[in-house]
């Protein structure tokens, strides 16, 4: 084998095992903050910006 051959062969082995890594790797549960801390904090309002040429832009502030 050329050197060729083993630096393509690597690199097609490295990406398969990043591809594998990622879909068996644990993931932390939803809904818990990525410190383990109990608090929870509140979102932000949902701000929605719309523009479209030659009308006037609006802002839309969505409160939950």
């Amino acid at each position: 084998m050329h050197w060729q051959e083993v630096v393509a062969l690597s690199t097609v082995a490295l990406t398969m095992i990043l591809f594998l890594w990622r879909r068996i790797r644990p993931r932390p549960a939803k809904g818990l903050p990525g410190c383990g801390c109990s608090g929870t904090t509140a979102k932000p309002p949902g701000v929605i910006l719309r523009g479209r040429k030659g009308e006037r832009p609006q802002m839309i502030i969505k409160t939950k």
